[in-house]
């Protein structure tokens, strides 16, 4: 009787050599684009990219129809152009390599207000 006891003391312990394990992420990388979705022609403006779920160290990749920069790893600046309908694209890359892409649409007009969400 007093092996048993310690025969399923010791089934309950389970050791794993040479094995990884990376804890799955809480929630699945999303990424966003806020900043302004109308423009006056020819102002600076900024976006900011809001990242959440994934695991944390994420890089961000922007693009677009607006010829601007990363102004630091999650704001994009850009002075807009003359008139139209542009495109900021912006891709984050999570520690584990998921990625999600946000696109928002930024319409130019000579009209519109410095930069309007």
């Amino acid at each position: 009787m007093h092996f048993l006891g310690k025969l399923i003391a010791a089934a309950a312990v389970v050791v794993l050599t040479g094995a990884t394990y990376a804890p799955p992420a809480t929630e699945t990388l999303s990424v966003t684009i806020s900043g302004a979705g109308k423009a006056r022609a020819n102002v600076p403006c900024t976006w900011q990219a809001n990242v959440t779920g994934g695991t944390g160290n994420y890089t961000l990749a922007w693009s677009g129809g607006i010829n601007g920069a990363p102004f630091s790893n999650d704001q994009y600046a850009a002075t807009t152009p003359a008139s139209g309908i542009f495109y900021i694209t912006v891709t984050a890359t999570d520690l584990n390599g998921e990625t999600d892409t946000a696109t928002k649409p930024v319409m130019i007009s000579a009209t519109a207000g410095p930069c309007l969400v």
